[in-house]
Parts: C-alpha cells; sequence; structure tokens
C-alpha cells in the first residue's frame, strides 16, 4: 500500500512513534554498539526513567562491559560497577537470573521497601540519586553471556505506569535481538 494510503485512519500517538522510532535506533545500535547509550536514554525517556545500568557479562573469565544511559553520571556508573556489578554484591542480580528473560520486574517482586532500603546499594546509589521505584530486567541469559538492565526512576515519579511498562515489554524484545546481533558478530570477528 502507497504510503499516502493511511489517510483516514488514526494517527499514532506520540508514545507509538517515539517508540518505532526506538525500535530502529535499536537496530543501529546492533551494527554500532557505540549507539547504545543513546539508545538507553531514549527508552529510559520513554518510560520515565534516570538512569538506565546495563551490563555485558561473560559467563566463566571476562571482562565485564557495562553502560549506561548518555546522561547517566560516569562517576556513579564507574561506582556501581566497583562494587554492584556481581550477583554476589547486587541483591537484585540473582533474582533476575531465575526469573524469564525479556521482562522487566519490579524491585518489589524480590524485597519489600523496608528490606531494600537494608541494602548498601540502595544506601549508596539509589538514595543519593533520589531513585526508589525501579524495574530489572535480564535481557540475556546465554552460554556465553549475561545481559542485566536496570530501569530506574525518580523517587518524585512514583511507581511506573501500566502503559509505561507496556511500551517496555514491546521494546524489550528488540533490545534483546539486537543484543544478540552484536554479541554473535564481535564473537565472529574475535575467531
Amino acid at each position: 500500500m502507497a504510503r499516502g494510503g493511511t489517510r483516514g485512519r488514526h494517527r499514532n500517538s506520540d508514545s507509538e512513534d517515539q517508540l518505532v522510532e526506538l525500535i530502529g535506533a535499536i537496530y543501529d545500535a546492533a551494527l554500532a554498539p557505540q549507539l547504545l547509550p543513546q539508545v538507553l536514554e531514549r527508552l529510559g525517556r520513554l518510560c520515565g526513567a534516570i538512569w538506565m545500568p546495563m551490563s555485558i557479562v561473560p559467563v566463566g573469565a571476562g571482562n565485564v562491559h557495562s553502560l549506561q544511559n548518555s546522561t547517566g553520571d560516569p562517576g556513579i556508573l564507574e561506582f556501581f560497577c566497583q562494587n554492584y556489578n556481581t550477583p554476589e554484591a547486587n541483591p537484585s542480580i540473582p533474582h533476575l537470573m531465575v526469573l524469564p528473560s525479556g521482562k522487566a520486574f519490579p524491585r518489589e517482586l524480590g524485597y519489600s521497601d523496608a528490606e531494600w532500603e537494608r541494602f548498601s546499594l540502595y544506601q549508596e546509589v539509589y538514595r543519593p540519586l533520589e531513585v526508589y521505584a525501579s524495574l530489572g530486567a535480564m535481557l540475556l541469559r546465554s552460554e556465553h553471556h549475561f545481559v542485566p538492565l536496570g530501569i530506574l526512576r525518580a523517587k518524585s515519579q512514583g511507581p511506573f505506569e501500566a502503559r509505561e511498562l507496556q511500551l517496555l515489554d514491546r521494546a524489550i524484545p528488540h533490545l534483546q535481538r539486537a543484543l544478540q546481533a552484536a554479541l554473535v558478530h564481535r564473537l565472529h570477528r574475535l575467531r
């Protein structure tokens, strides 16, 4: 059908347009992984998140590669990586390891507010950033890597809304496929 054939139909909302543009950017990042921080920034804006750390963690030996949305504070990411980037140090990662990959889960699924506030991760990272509501997603879990993603929003924004969760549910599978393609491409280059 020609592009002009859409006249008279309901126009997509701003969120839908942003989601379609985000999906295109996600696949661009599969070929140019240096674009991932901008992709995380766009995804964060779409769902109201202010910080989106993501790590590509090799199974067994190897270096962890961590990144964040493009407006994230590099000092916070460095501190997070030095102190909370392993399943032993970050209480969220063990929960994500047993949950289905590809879906964002609220922090409350694993810990009550009172339990969460006792963790040093909350005291040293979340509290200074003034974030509270958070989601975690295991984007990939393979024999070579696992890739957790944090989705954090300002405490003043309150919990994530159903619309935001639906947008994430629609965007995450594309991010998964793009990461798989980028990692396979990287593994082939290393051989």
